[in-house]
């Protein structure tokens, strides 16, 4: 539901800055100009969302959600086609919302540091996304398997589809020139032929 005039809710405000930041970029988002976007005062931002640091934690976590949405559309089938989906999300996300990816990820806005929270945001992200299609597939191929081994092979995914992206993203071409064959080529490789590789750790999934 929409807020009234003047008086815009909290998600209005977190998705005006969303605008702000995919149309000028980290230097491009300051209060008043959300403020302006949102038909408010400066007053009335501060109070529905905080300080800058904090509309950029904001966007941090409902970047988190809105990557979760694209990457895990699918509900994971246990299938290695799934990872393939997933890591295609992963990359169409970033190449759509390259300023949200960057705020997610790195560091364009000195007013915003992560904490535990935020870091445990991002985990929430990933476990929904790379651990719960390792789980399925580990479900499908092994289903008597080392405890652990789920969470462990997830990170190695999301390890290397992020190096990738990233890569994607800073204008890298991958080895054969076409960045959807070789992201599959990559995944597939990590998917582990028997229970040999990679070595469980010892915490629980």
């Amino acid at each position: 539901m929409a807020g009234k005039a003047g008086k815009p809710t909290r998600a209005e405000i977190v998705e005006a800055a969303h605008a702000l930041l995919a149309e000028h970029g980290p230097v491009g988002l300051s209060m008043r100009r959300v403020a302006e976007r949102v038909g408010a005062s400066y007053q009335v931002i501060y109070t529905r969302i905080g300080d800058k640091g904090a509309l950029a934690r904001a966007l941090h976590d409902d970047g988190f959600r809105r990557l979760a949405d694209m990457a895990g559309a699918q509900p994971p089938t246990g299938r290695r086609e799934d990872f393939f989906a997933l890591a295609h999300g992963y990359r169409r996300f970033a190449e759509e919302e390259p300023w949200l990816f960057e705020l997610m990820f790195g560091a364009p806005i000195a007013d915003f540091t992560r904490d535990a929270d935020s870091r445990a945001v991002a985990w929430r992200s990933f476990d929904r996304c790379f651990v719960a299609t390792t789980r399925a597939w580990l479900d499908h191929s092994f289903p008597e398997r080392p405890r652990g081994l789920a969470a462990s092979l997830a990170w190695s995914l999301w390890t290397a589809v992020h190096g990738l992206t990233m890569l994607h993203l800073a204008g890298h071409p991958s080895p054969s020139g076409d960045i959807a064959r070789d992201t599959e080529a990559l995944v597939a490789q990590l998917l582990p032929k028997s229970l040999g590789t990679p070595e469980a750790p010892k915490a629980e999934d």
